[in-house]
């Protein structure tokens, strides 16, 4: 998909709503944008909030405690934990 679009004085650039809708942006959400031999990338950010990030590094630290422990299982290969979640289907 190709699209030509003005640069205005402010130095925005507006992105035509066919690109919006097809990377799922929204009004106020980020973009990173990077050039690479003249080539100008644009790419949606993905920005979560602190709250989550917290939620999240609290999860993996009760999860090495689970590890450390004996209580959270561990896969050797992911031949293995499909097996695993395949059994939990089955149950």
């Amino acid at each position: 998909m190709l699209a030509r679009e003005p640069i205005y004085e402010t130095l925005n650039l507006q992105v035509p709503k066919d690109f919006v809708e097809k990377a799922g942006l929204v009004d106020g959400g980020t973009l990173n944008v990077y050039e690479e031999d003249g080539i100008f990338y644009i790419m949606p950010a993905s920005v979560y909030s602190q709250a989550y990030l917290d939620a999240l590094h609290e999860e993996f630290e009760e999860m090495k405690k689970g590890v450390a422990n004996g209580t959270q299982p561990v896969y050797r290969s992911m031949n293995d934990l499909i097996a695993a979640l395949e059994e939990d289907d089955d149950d």
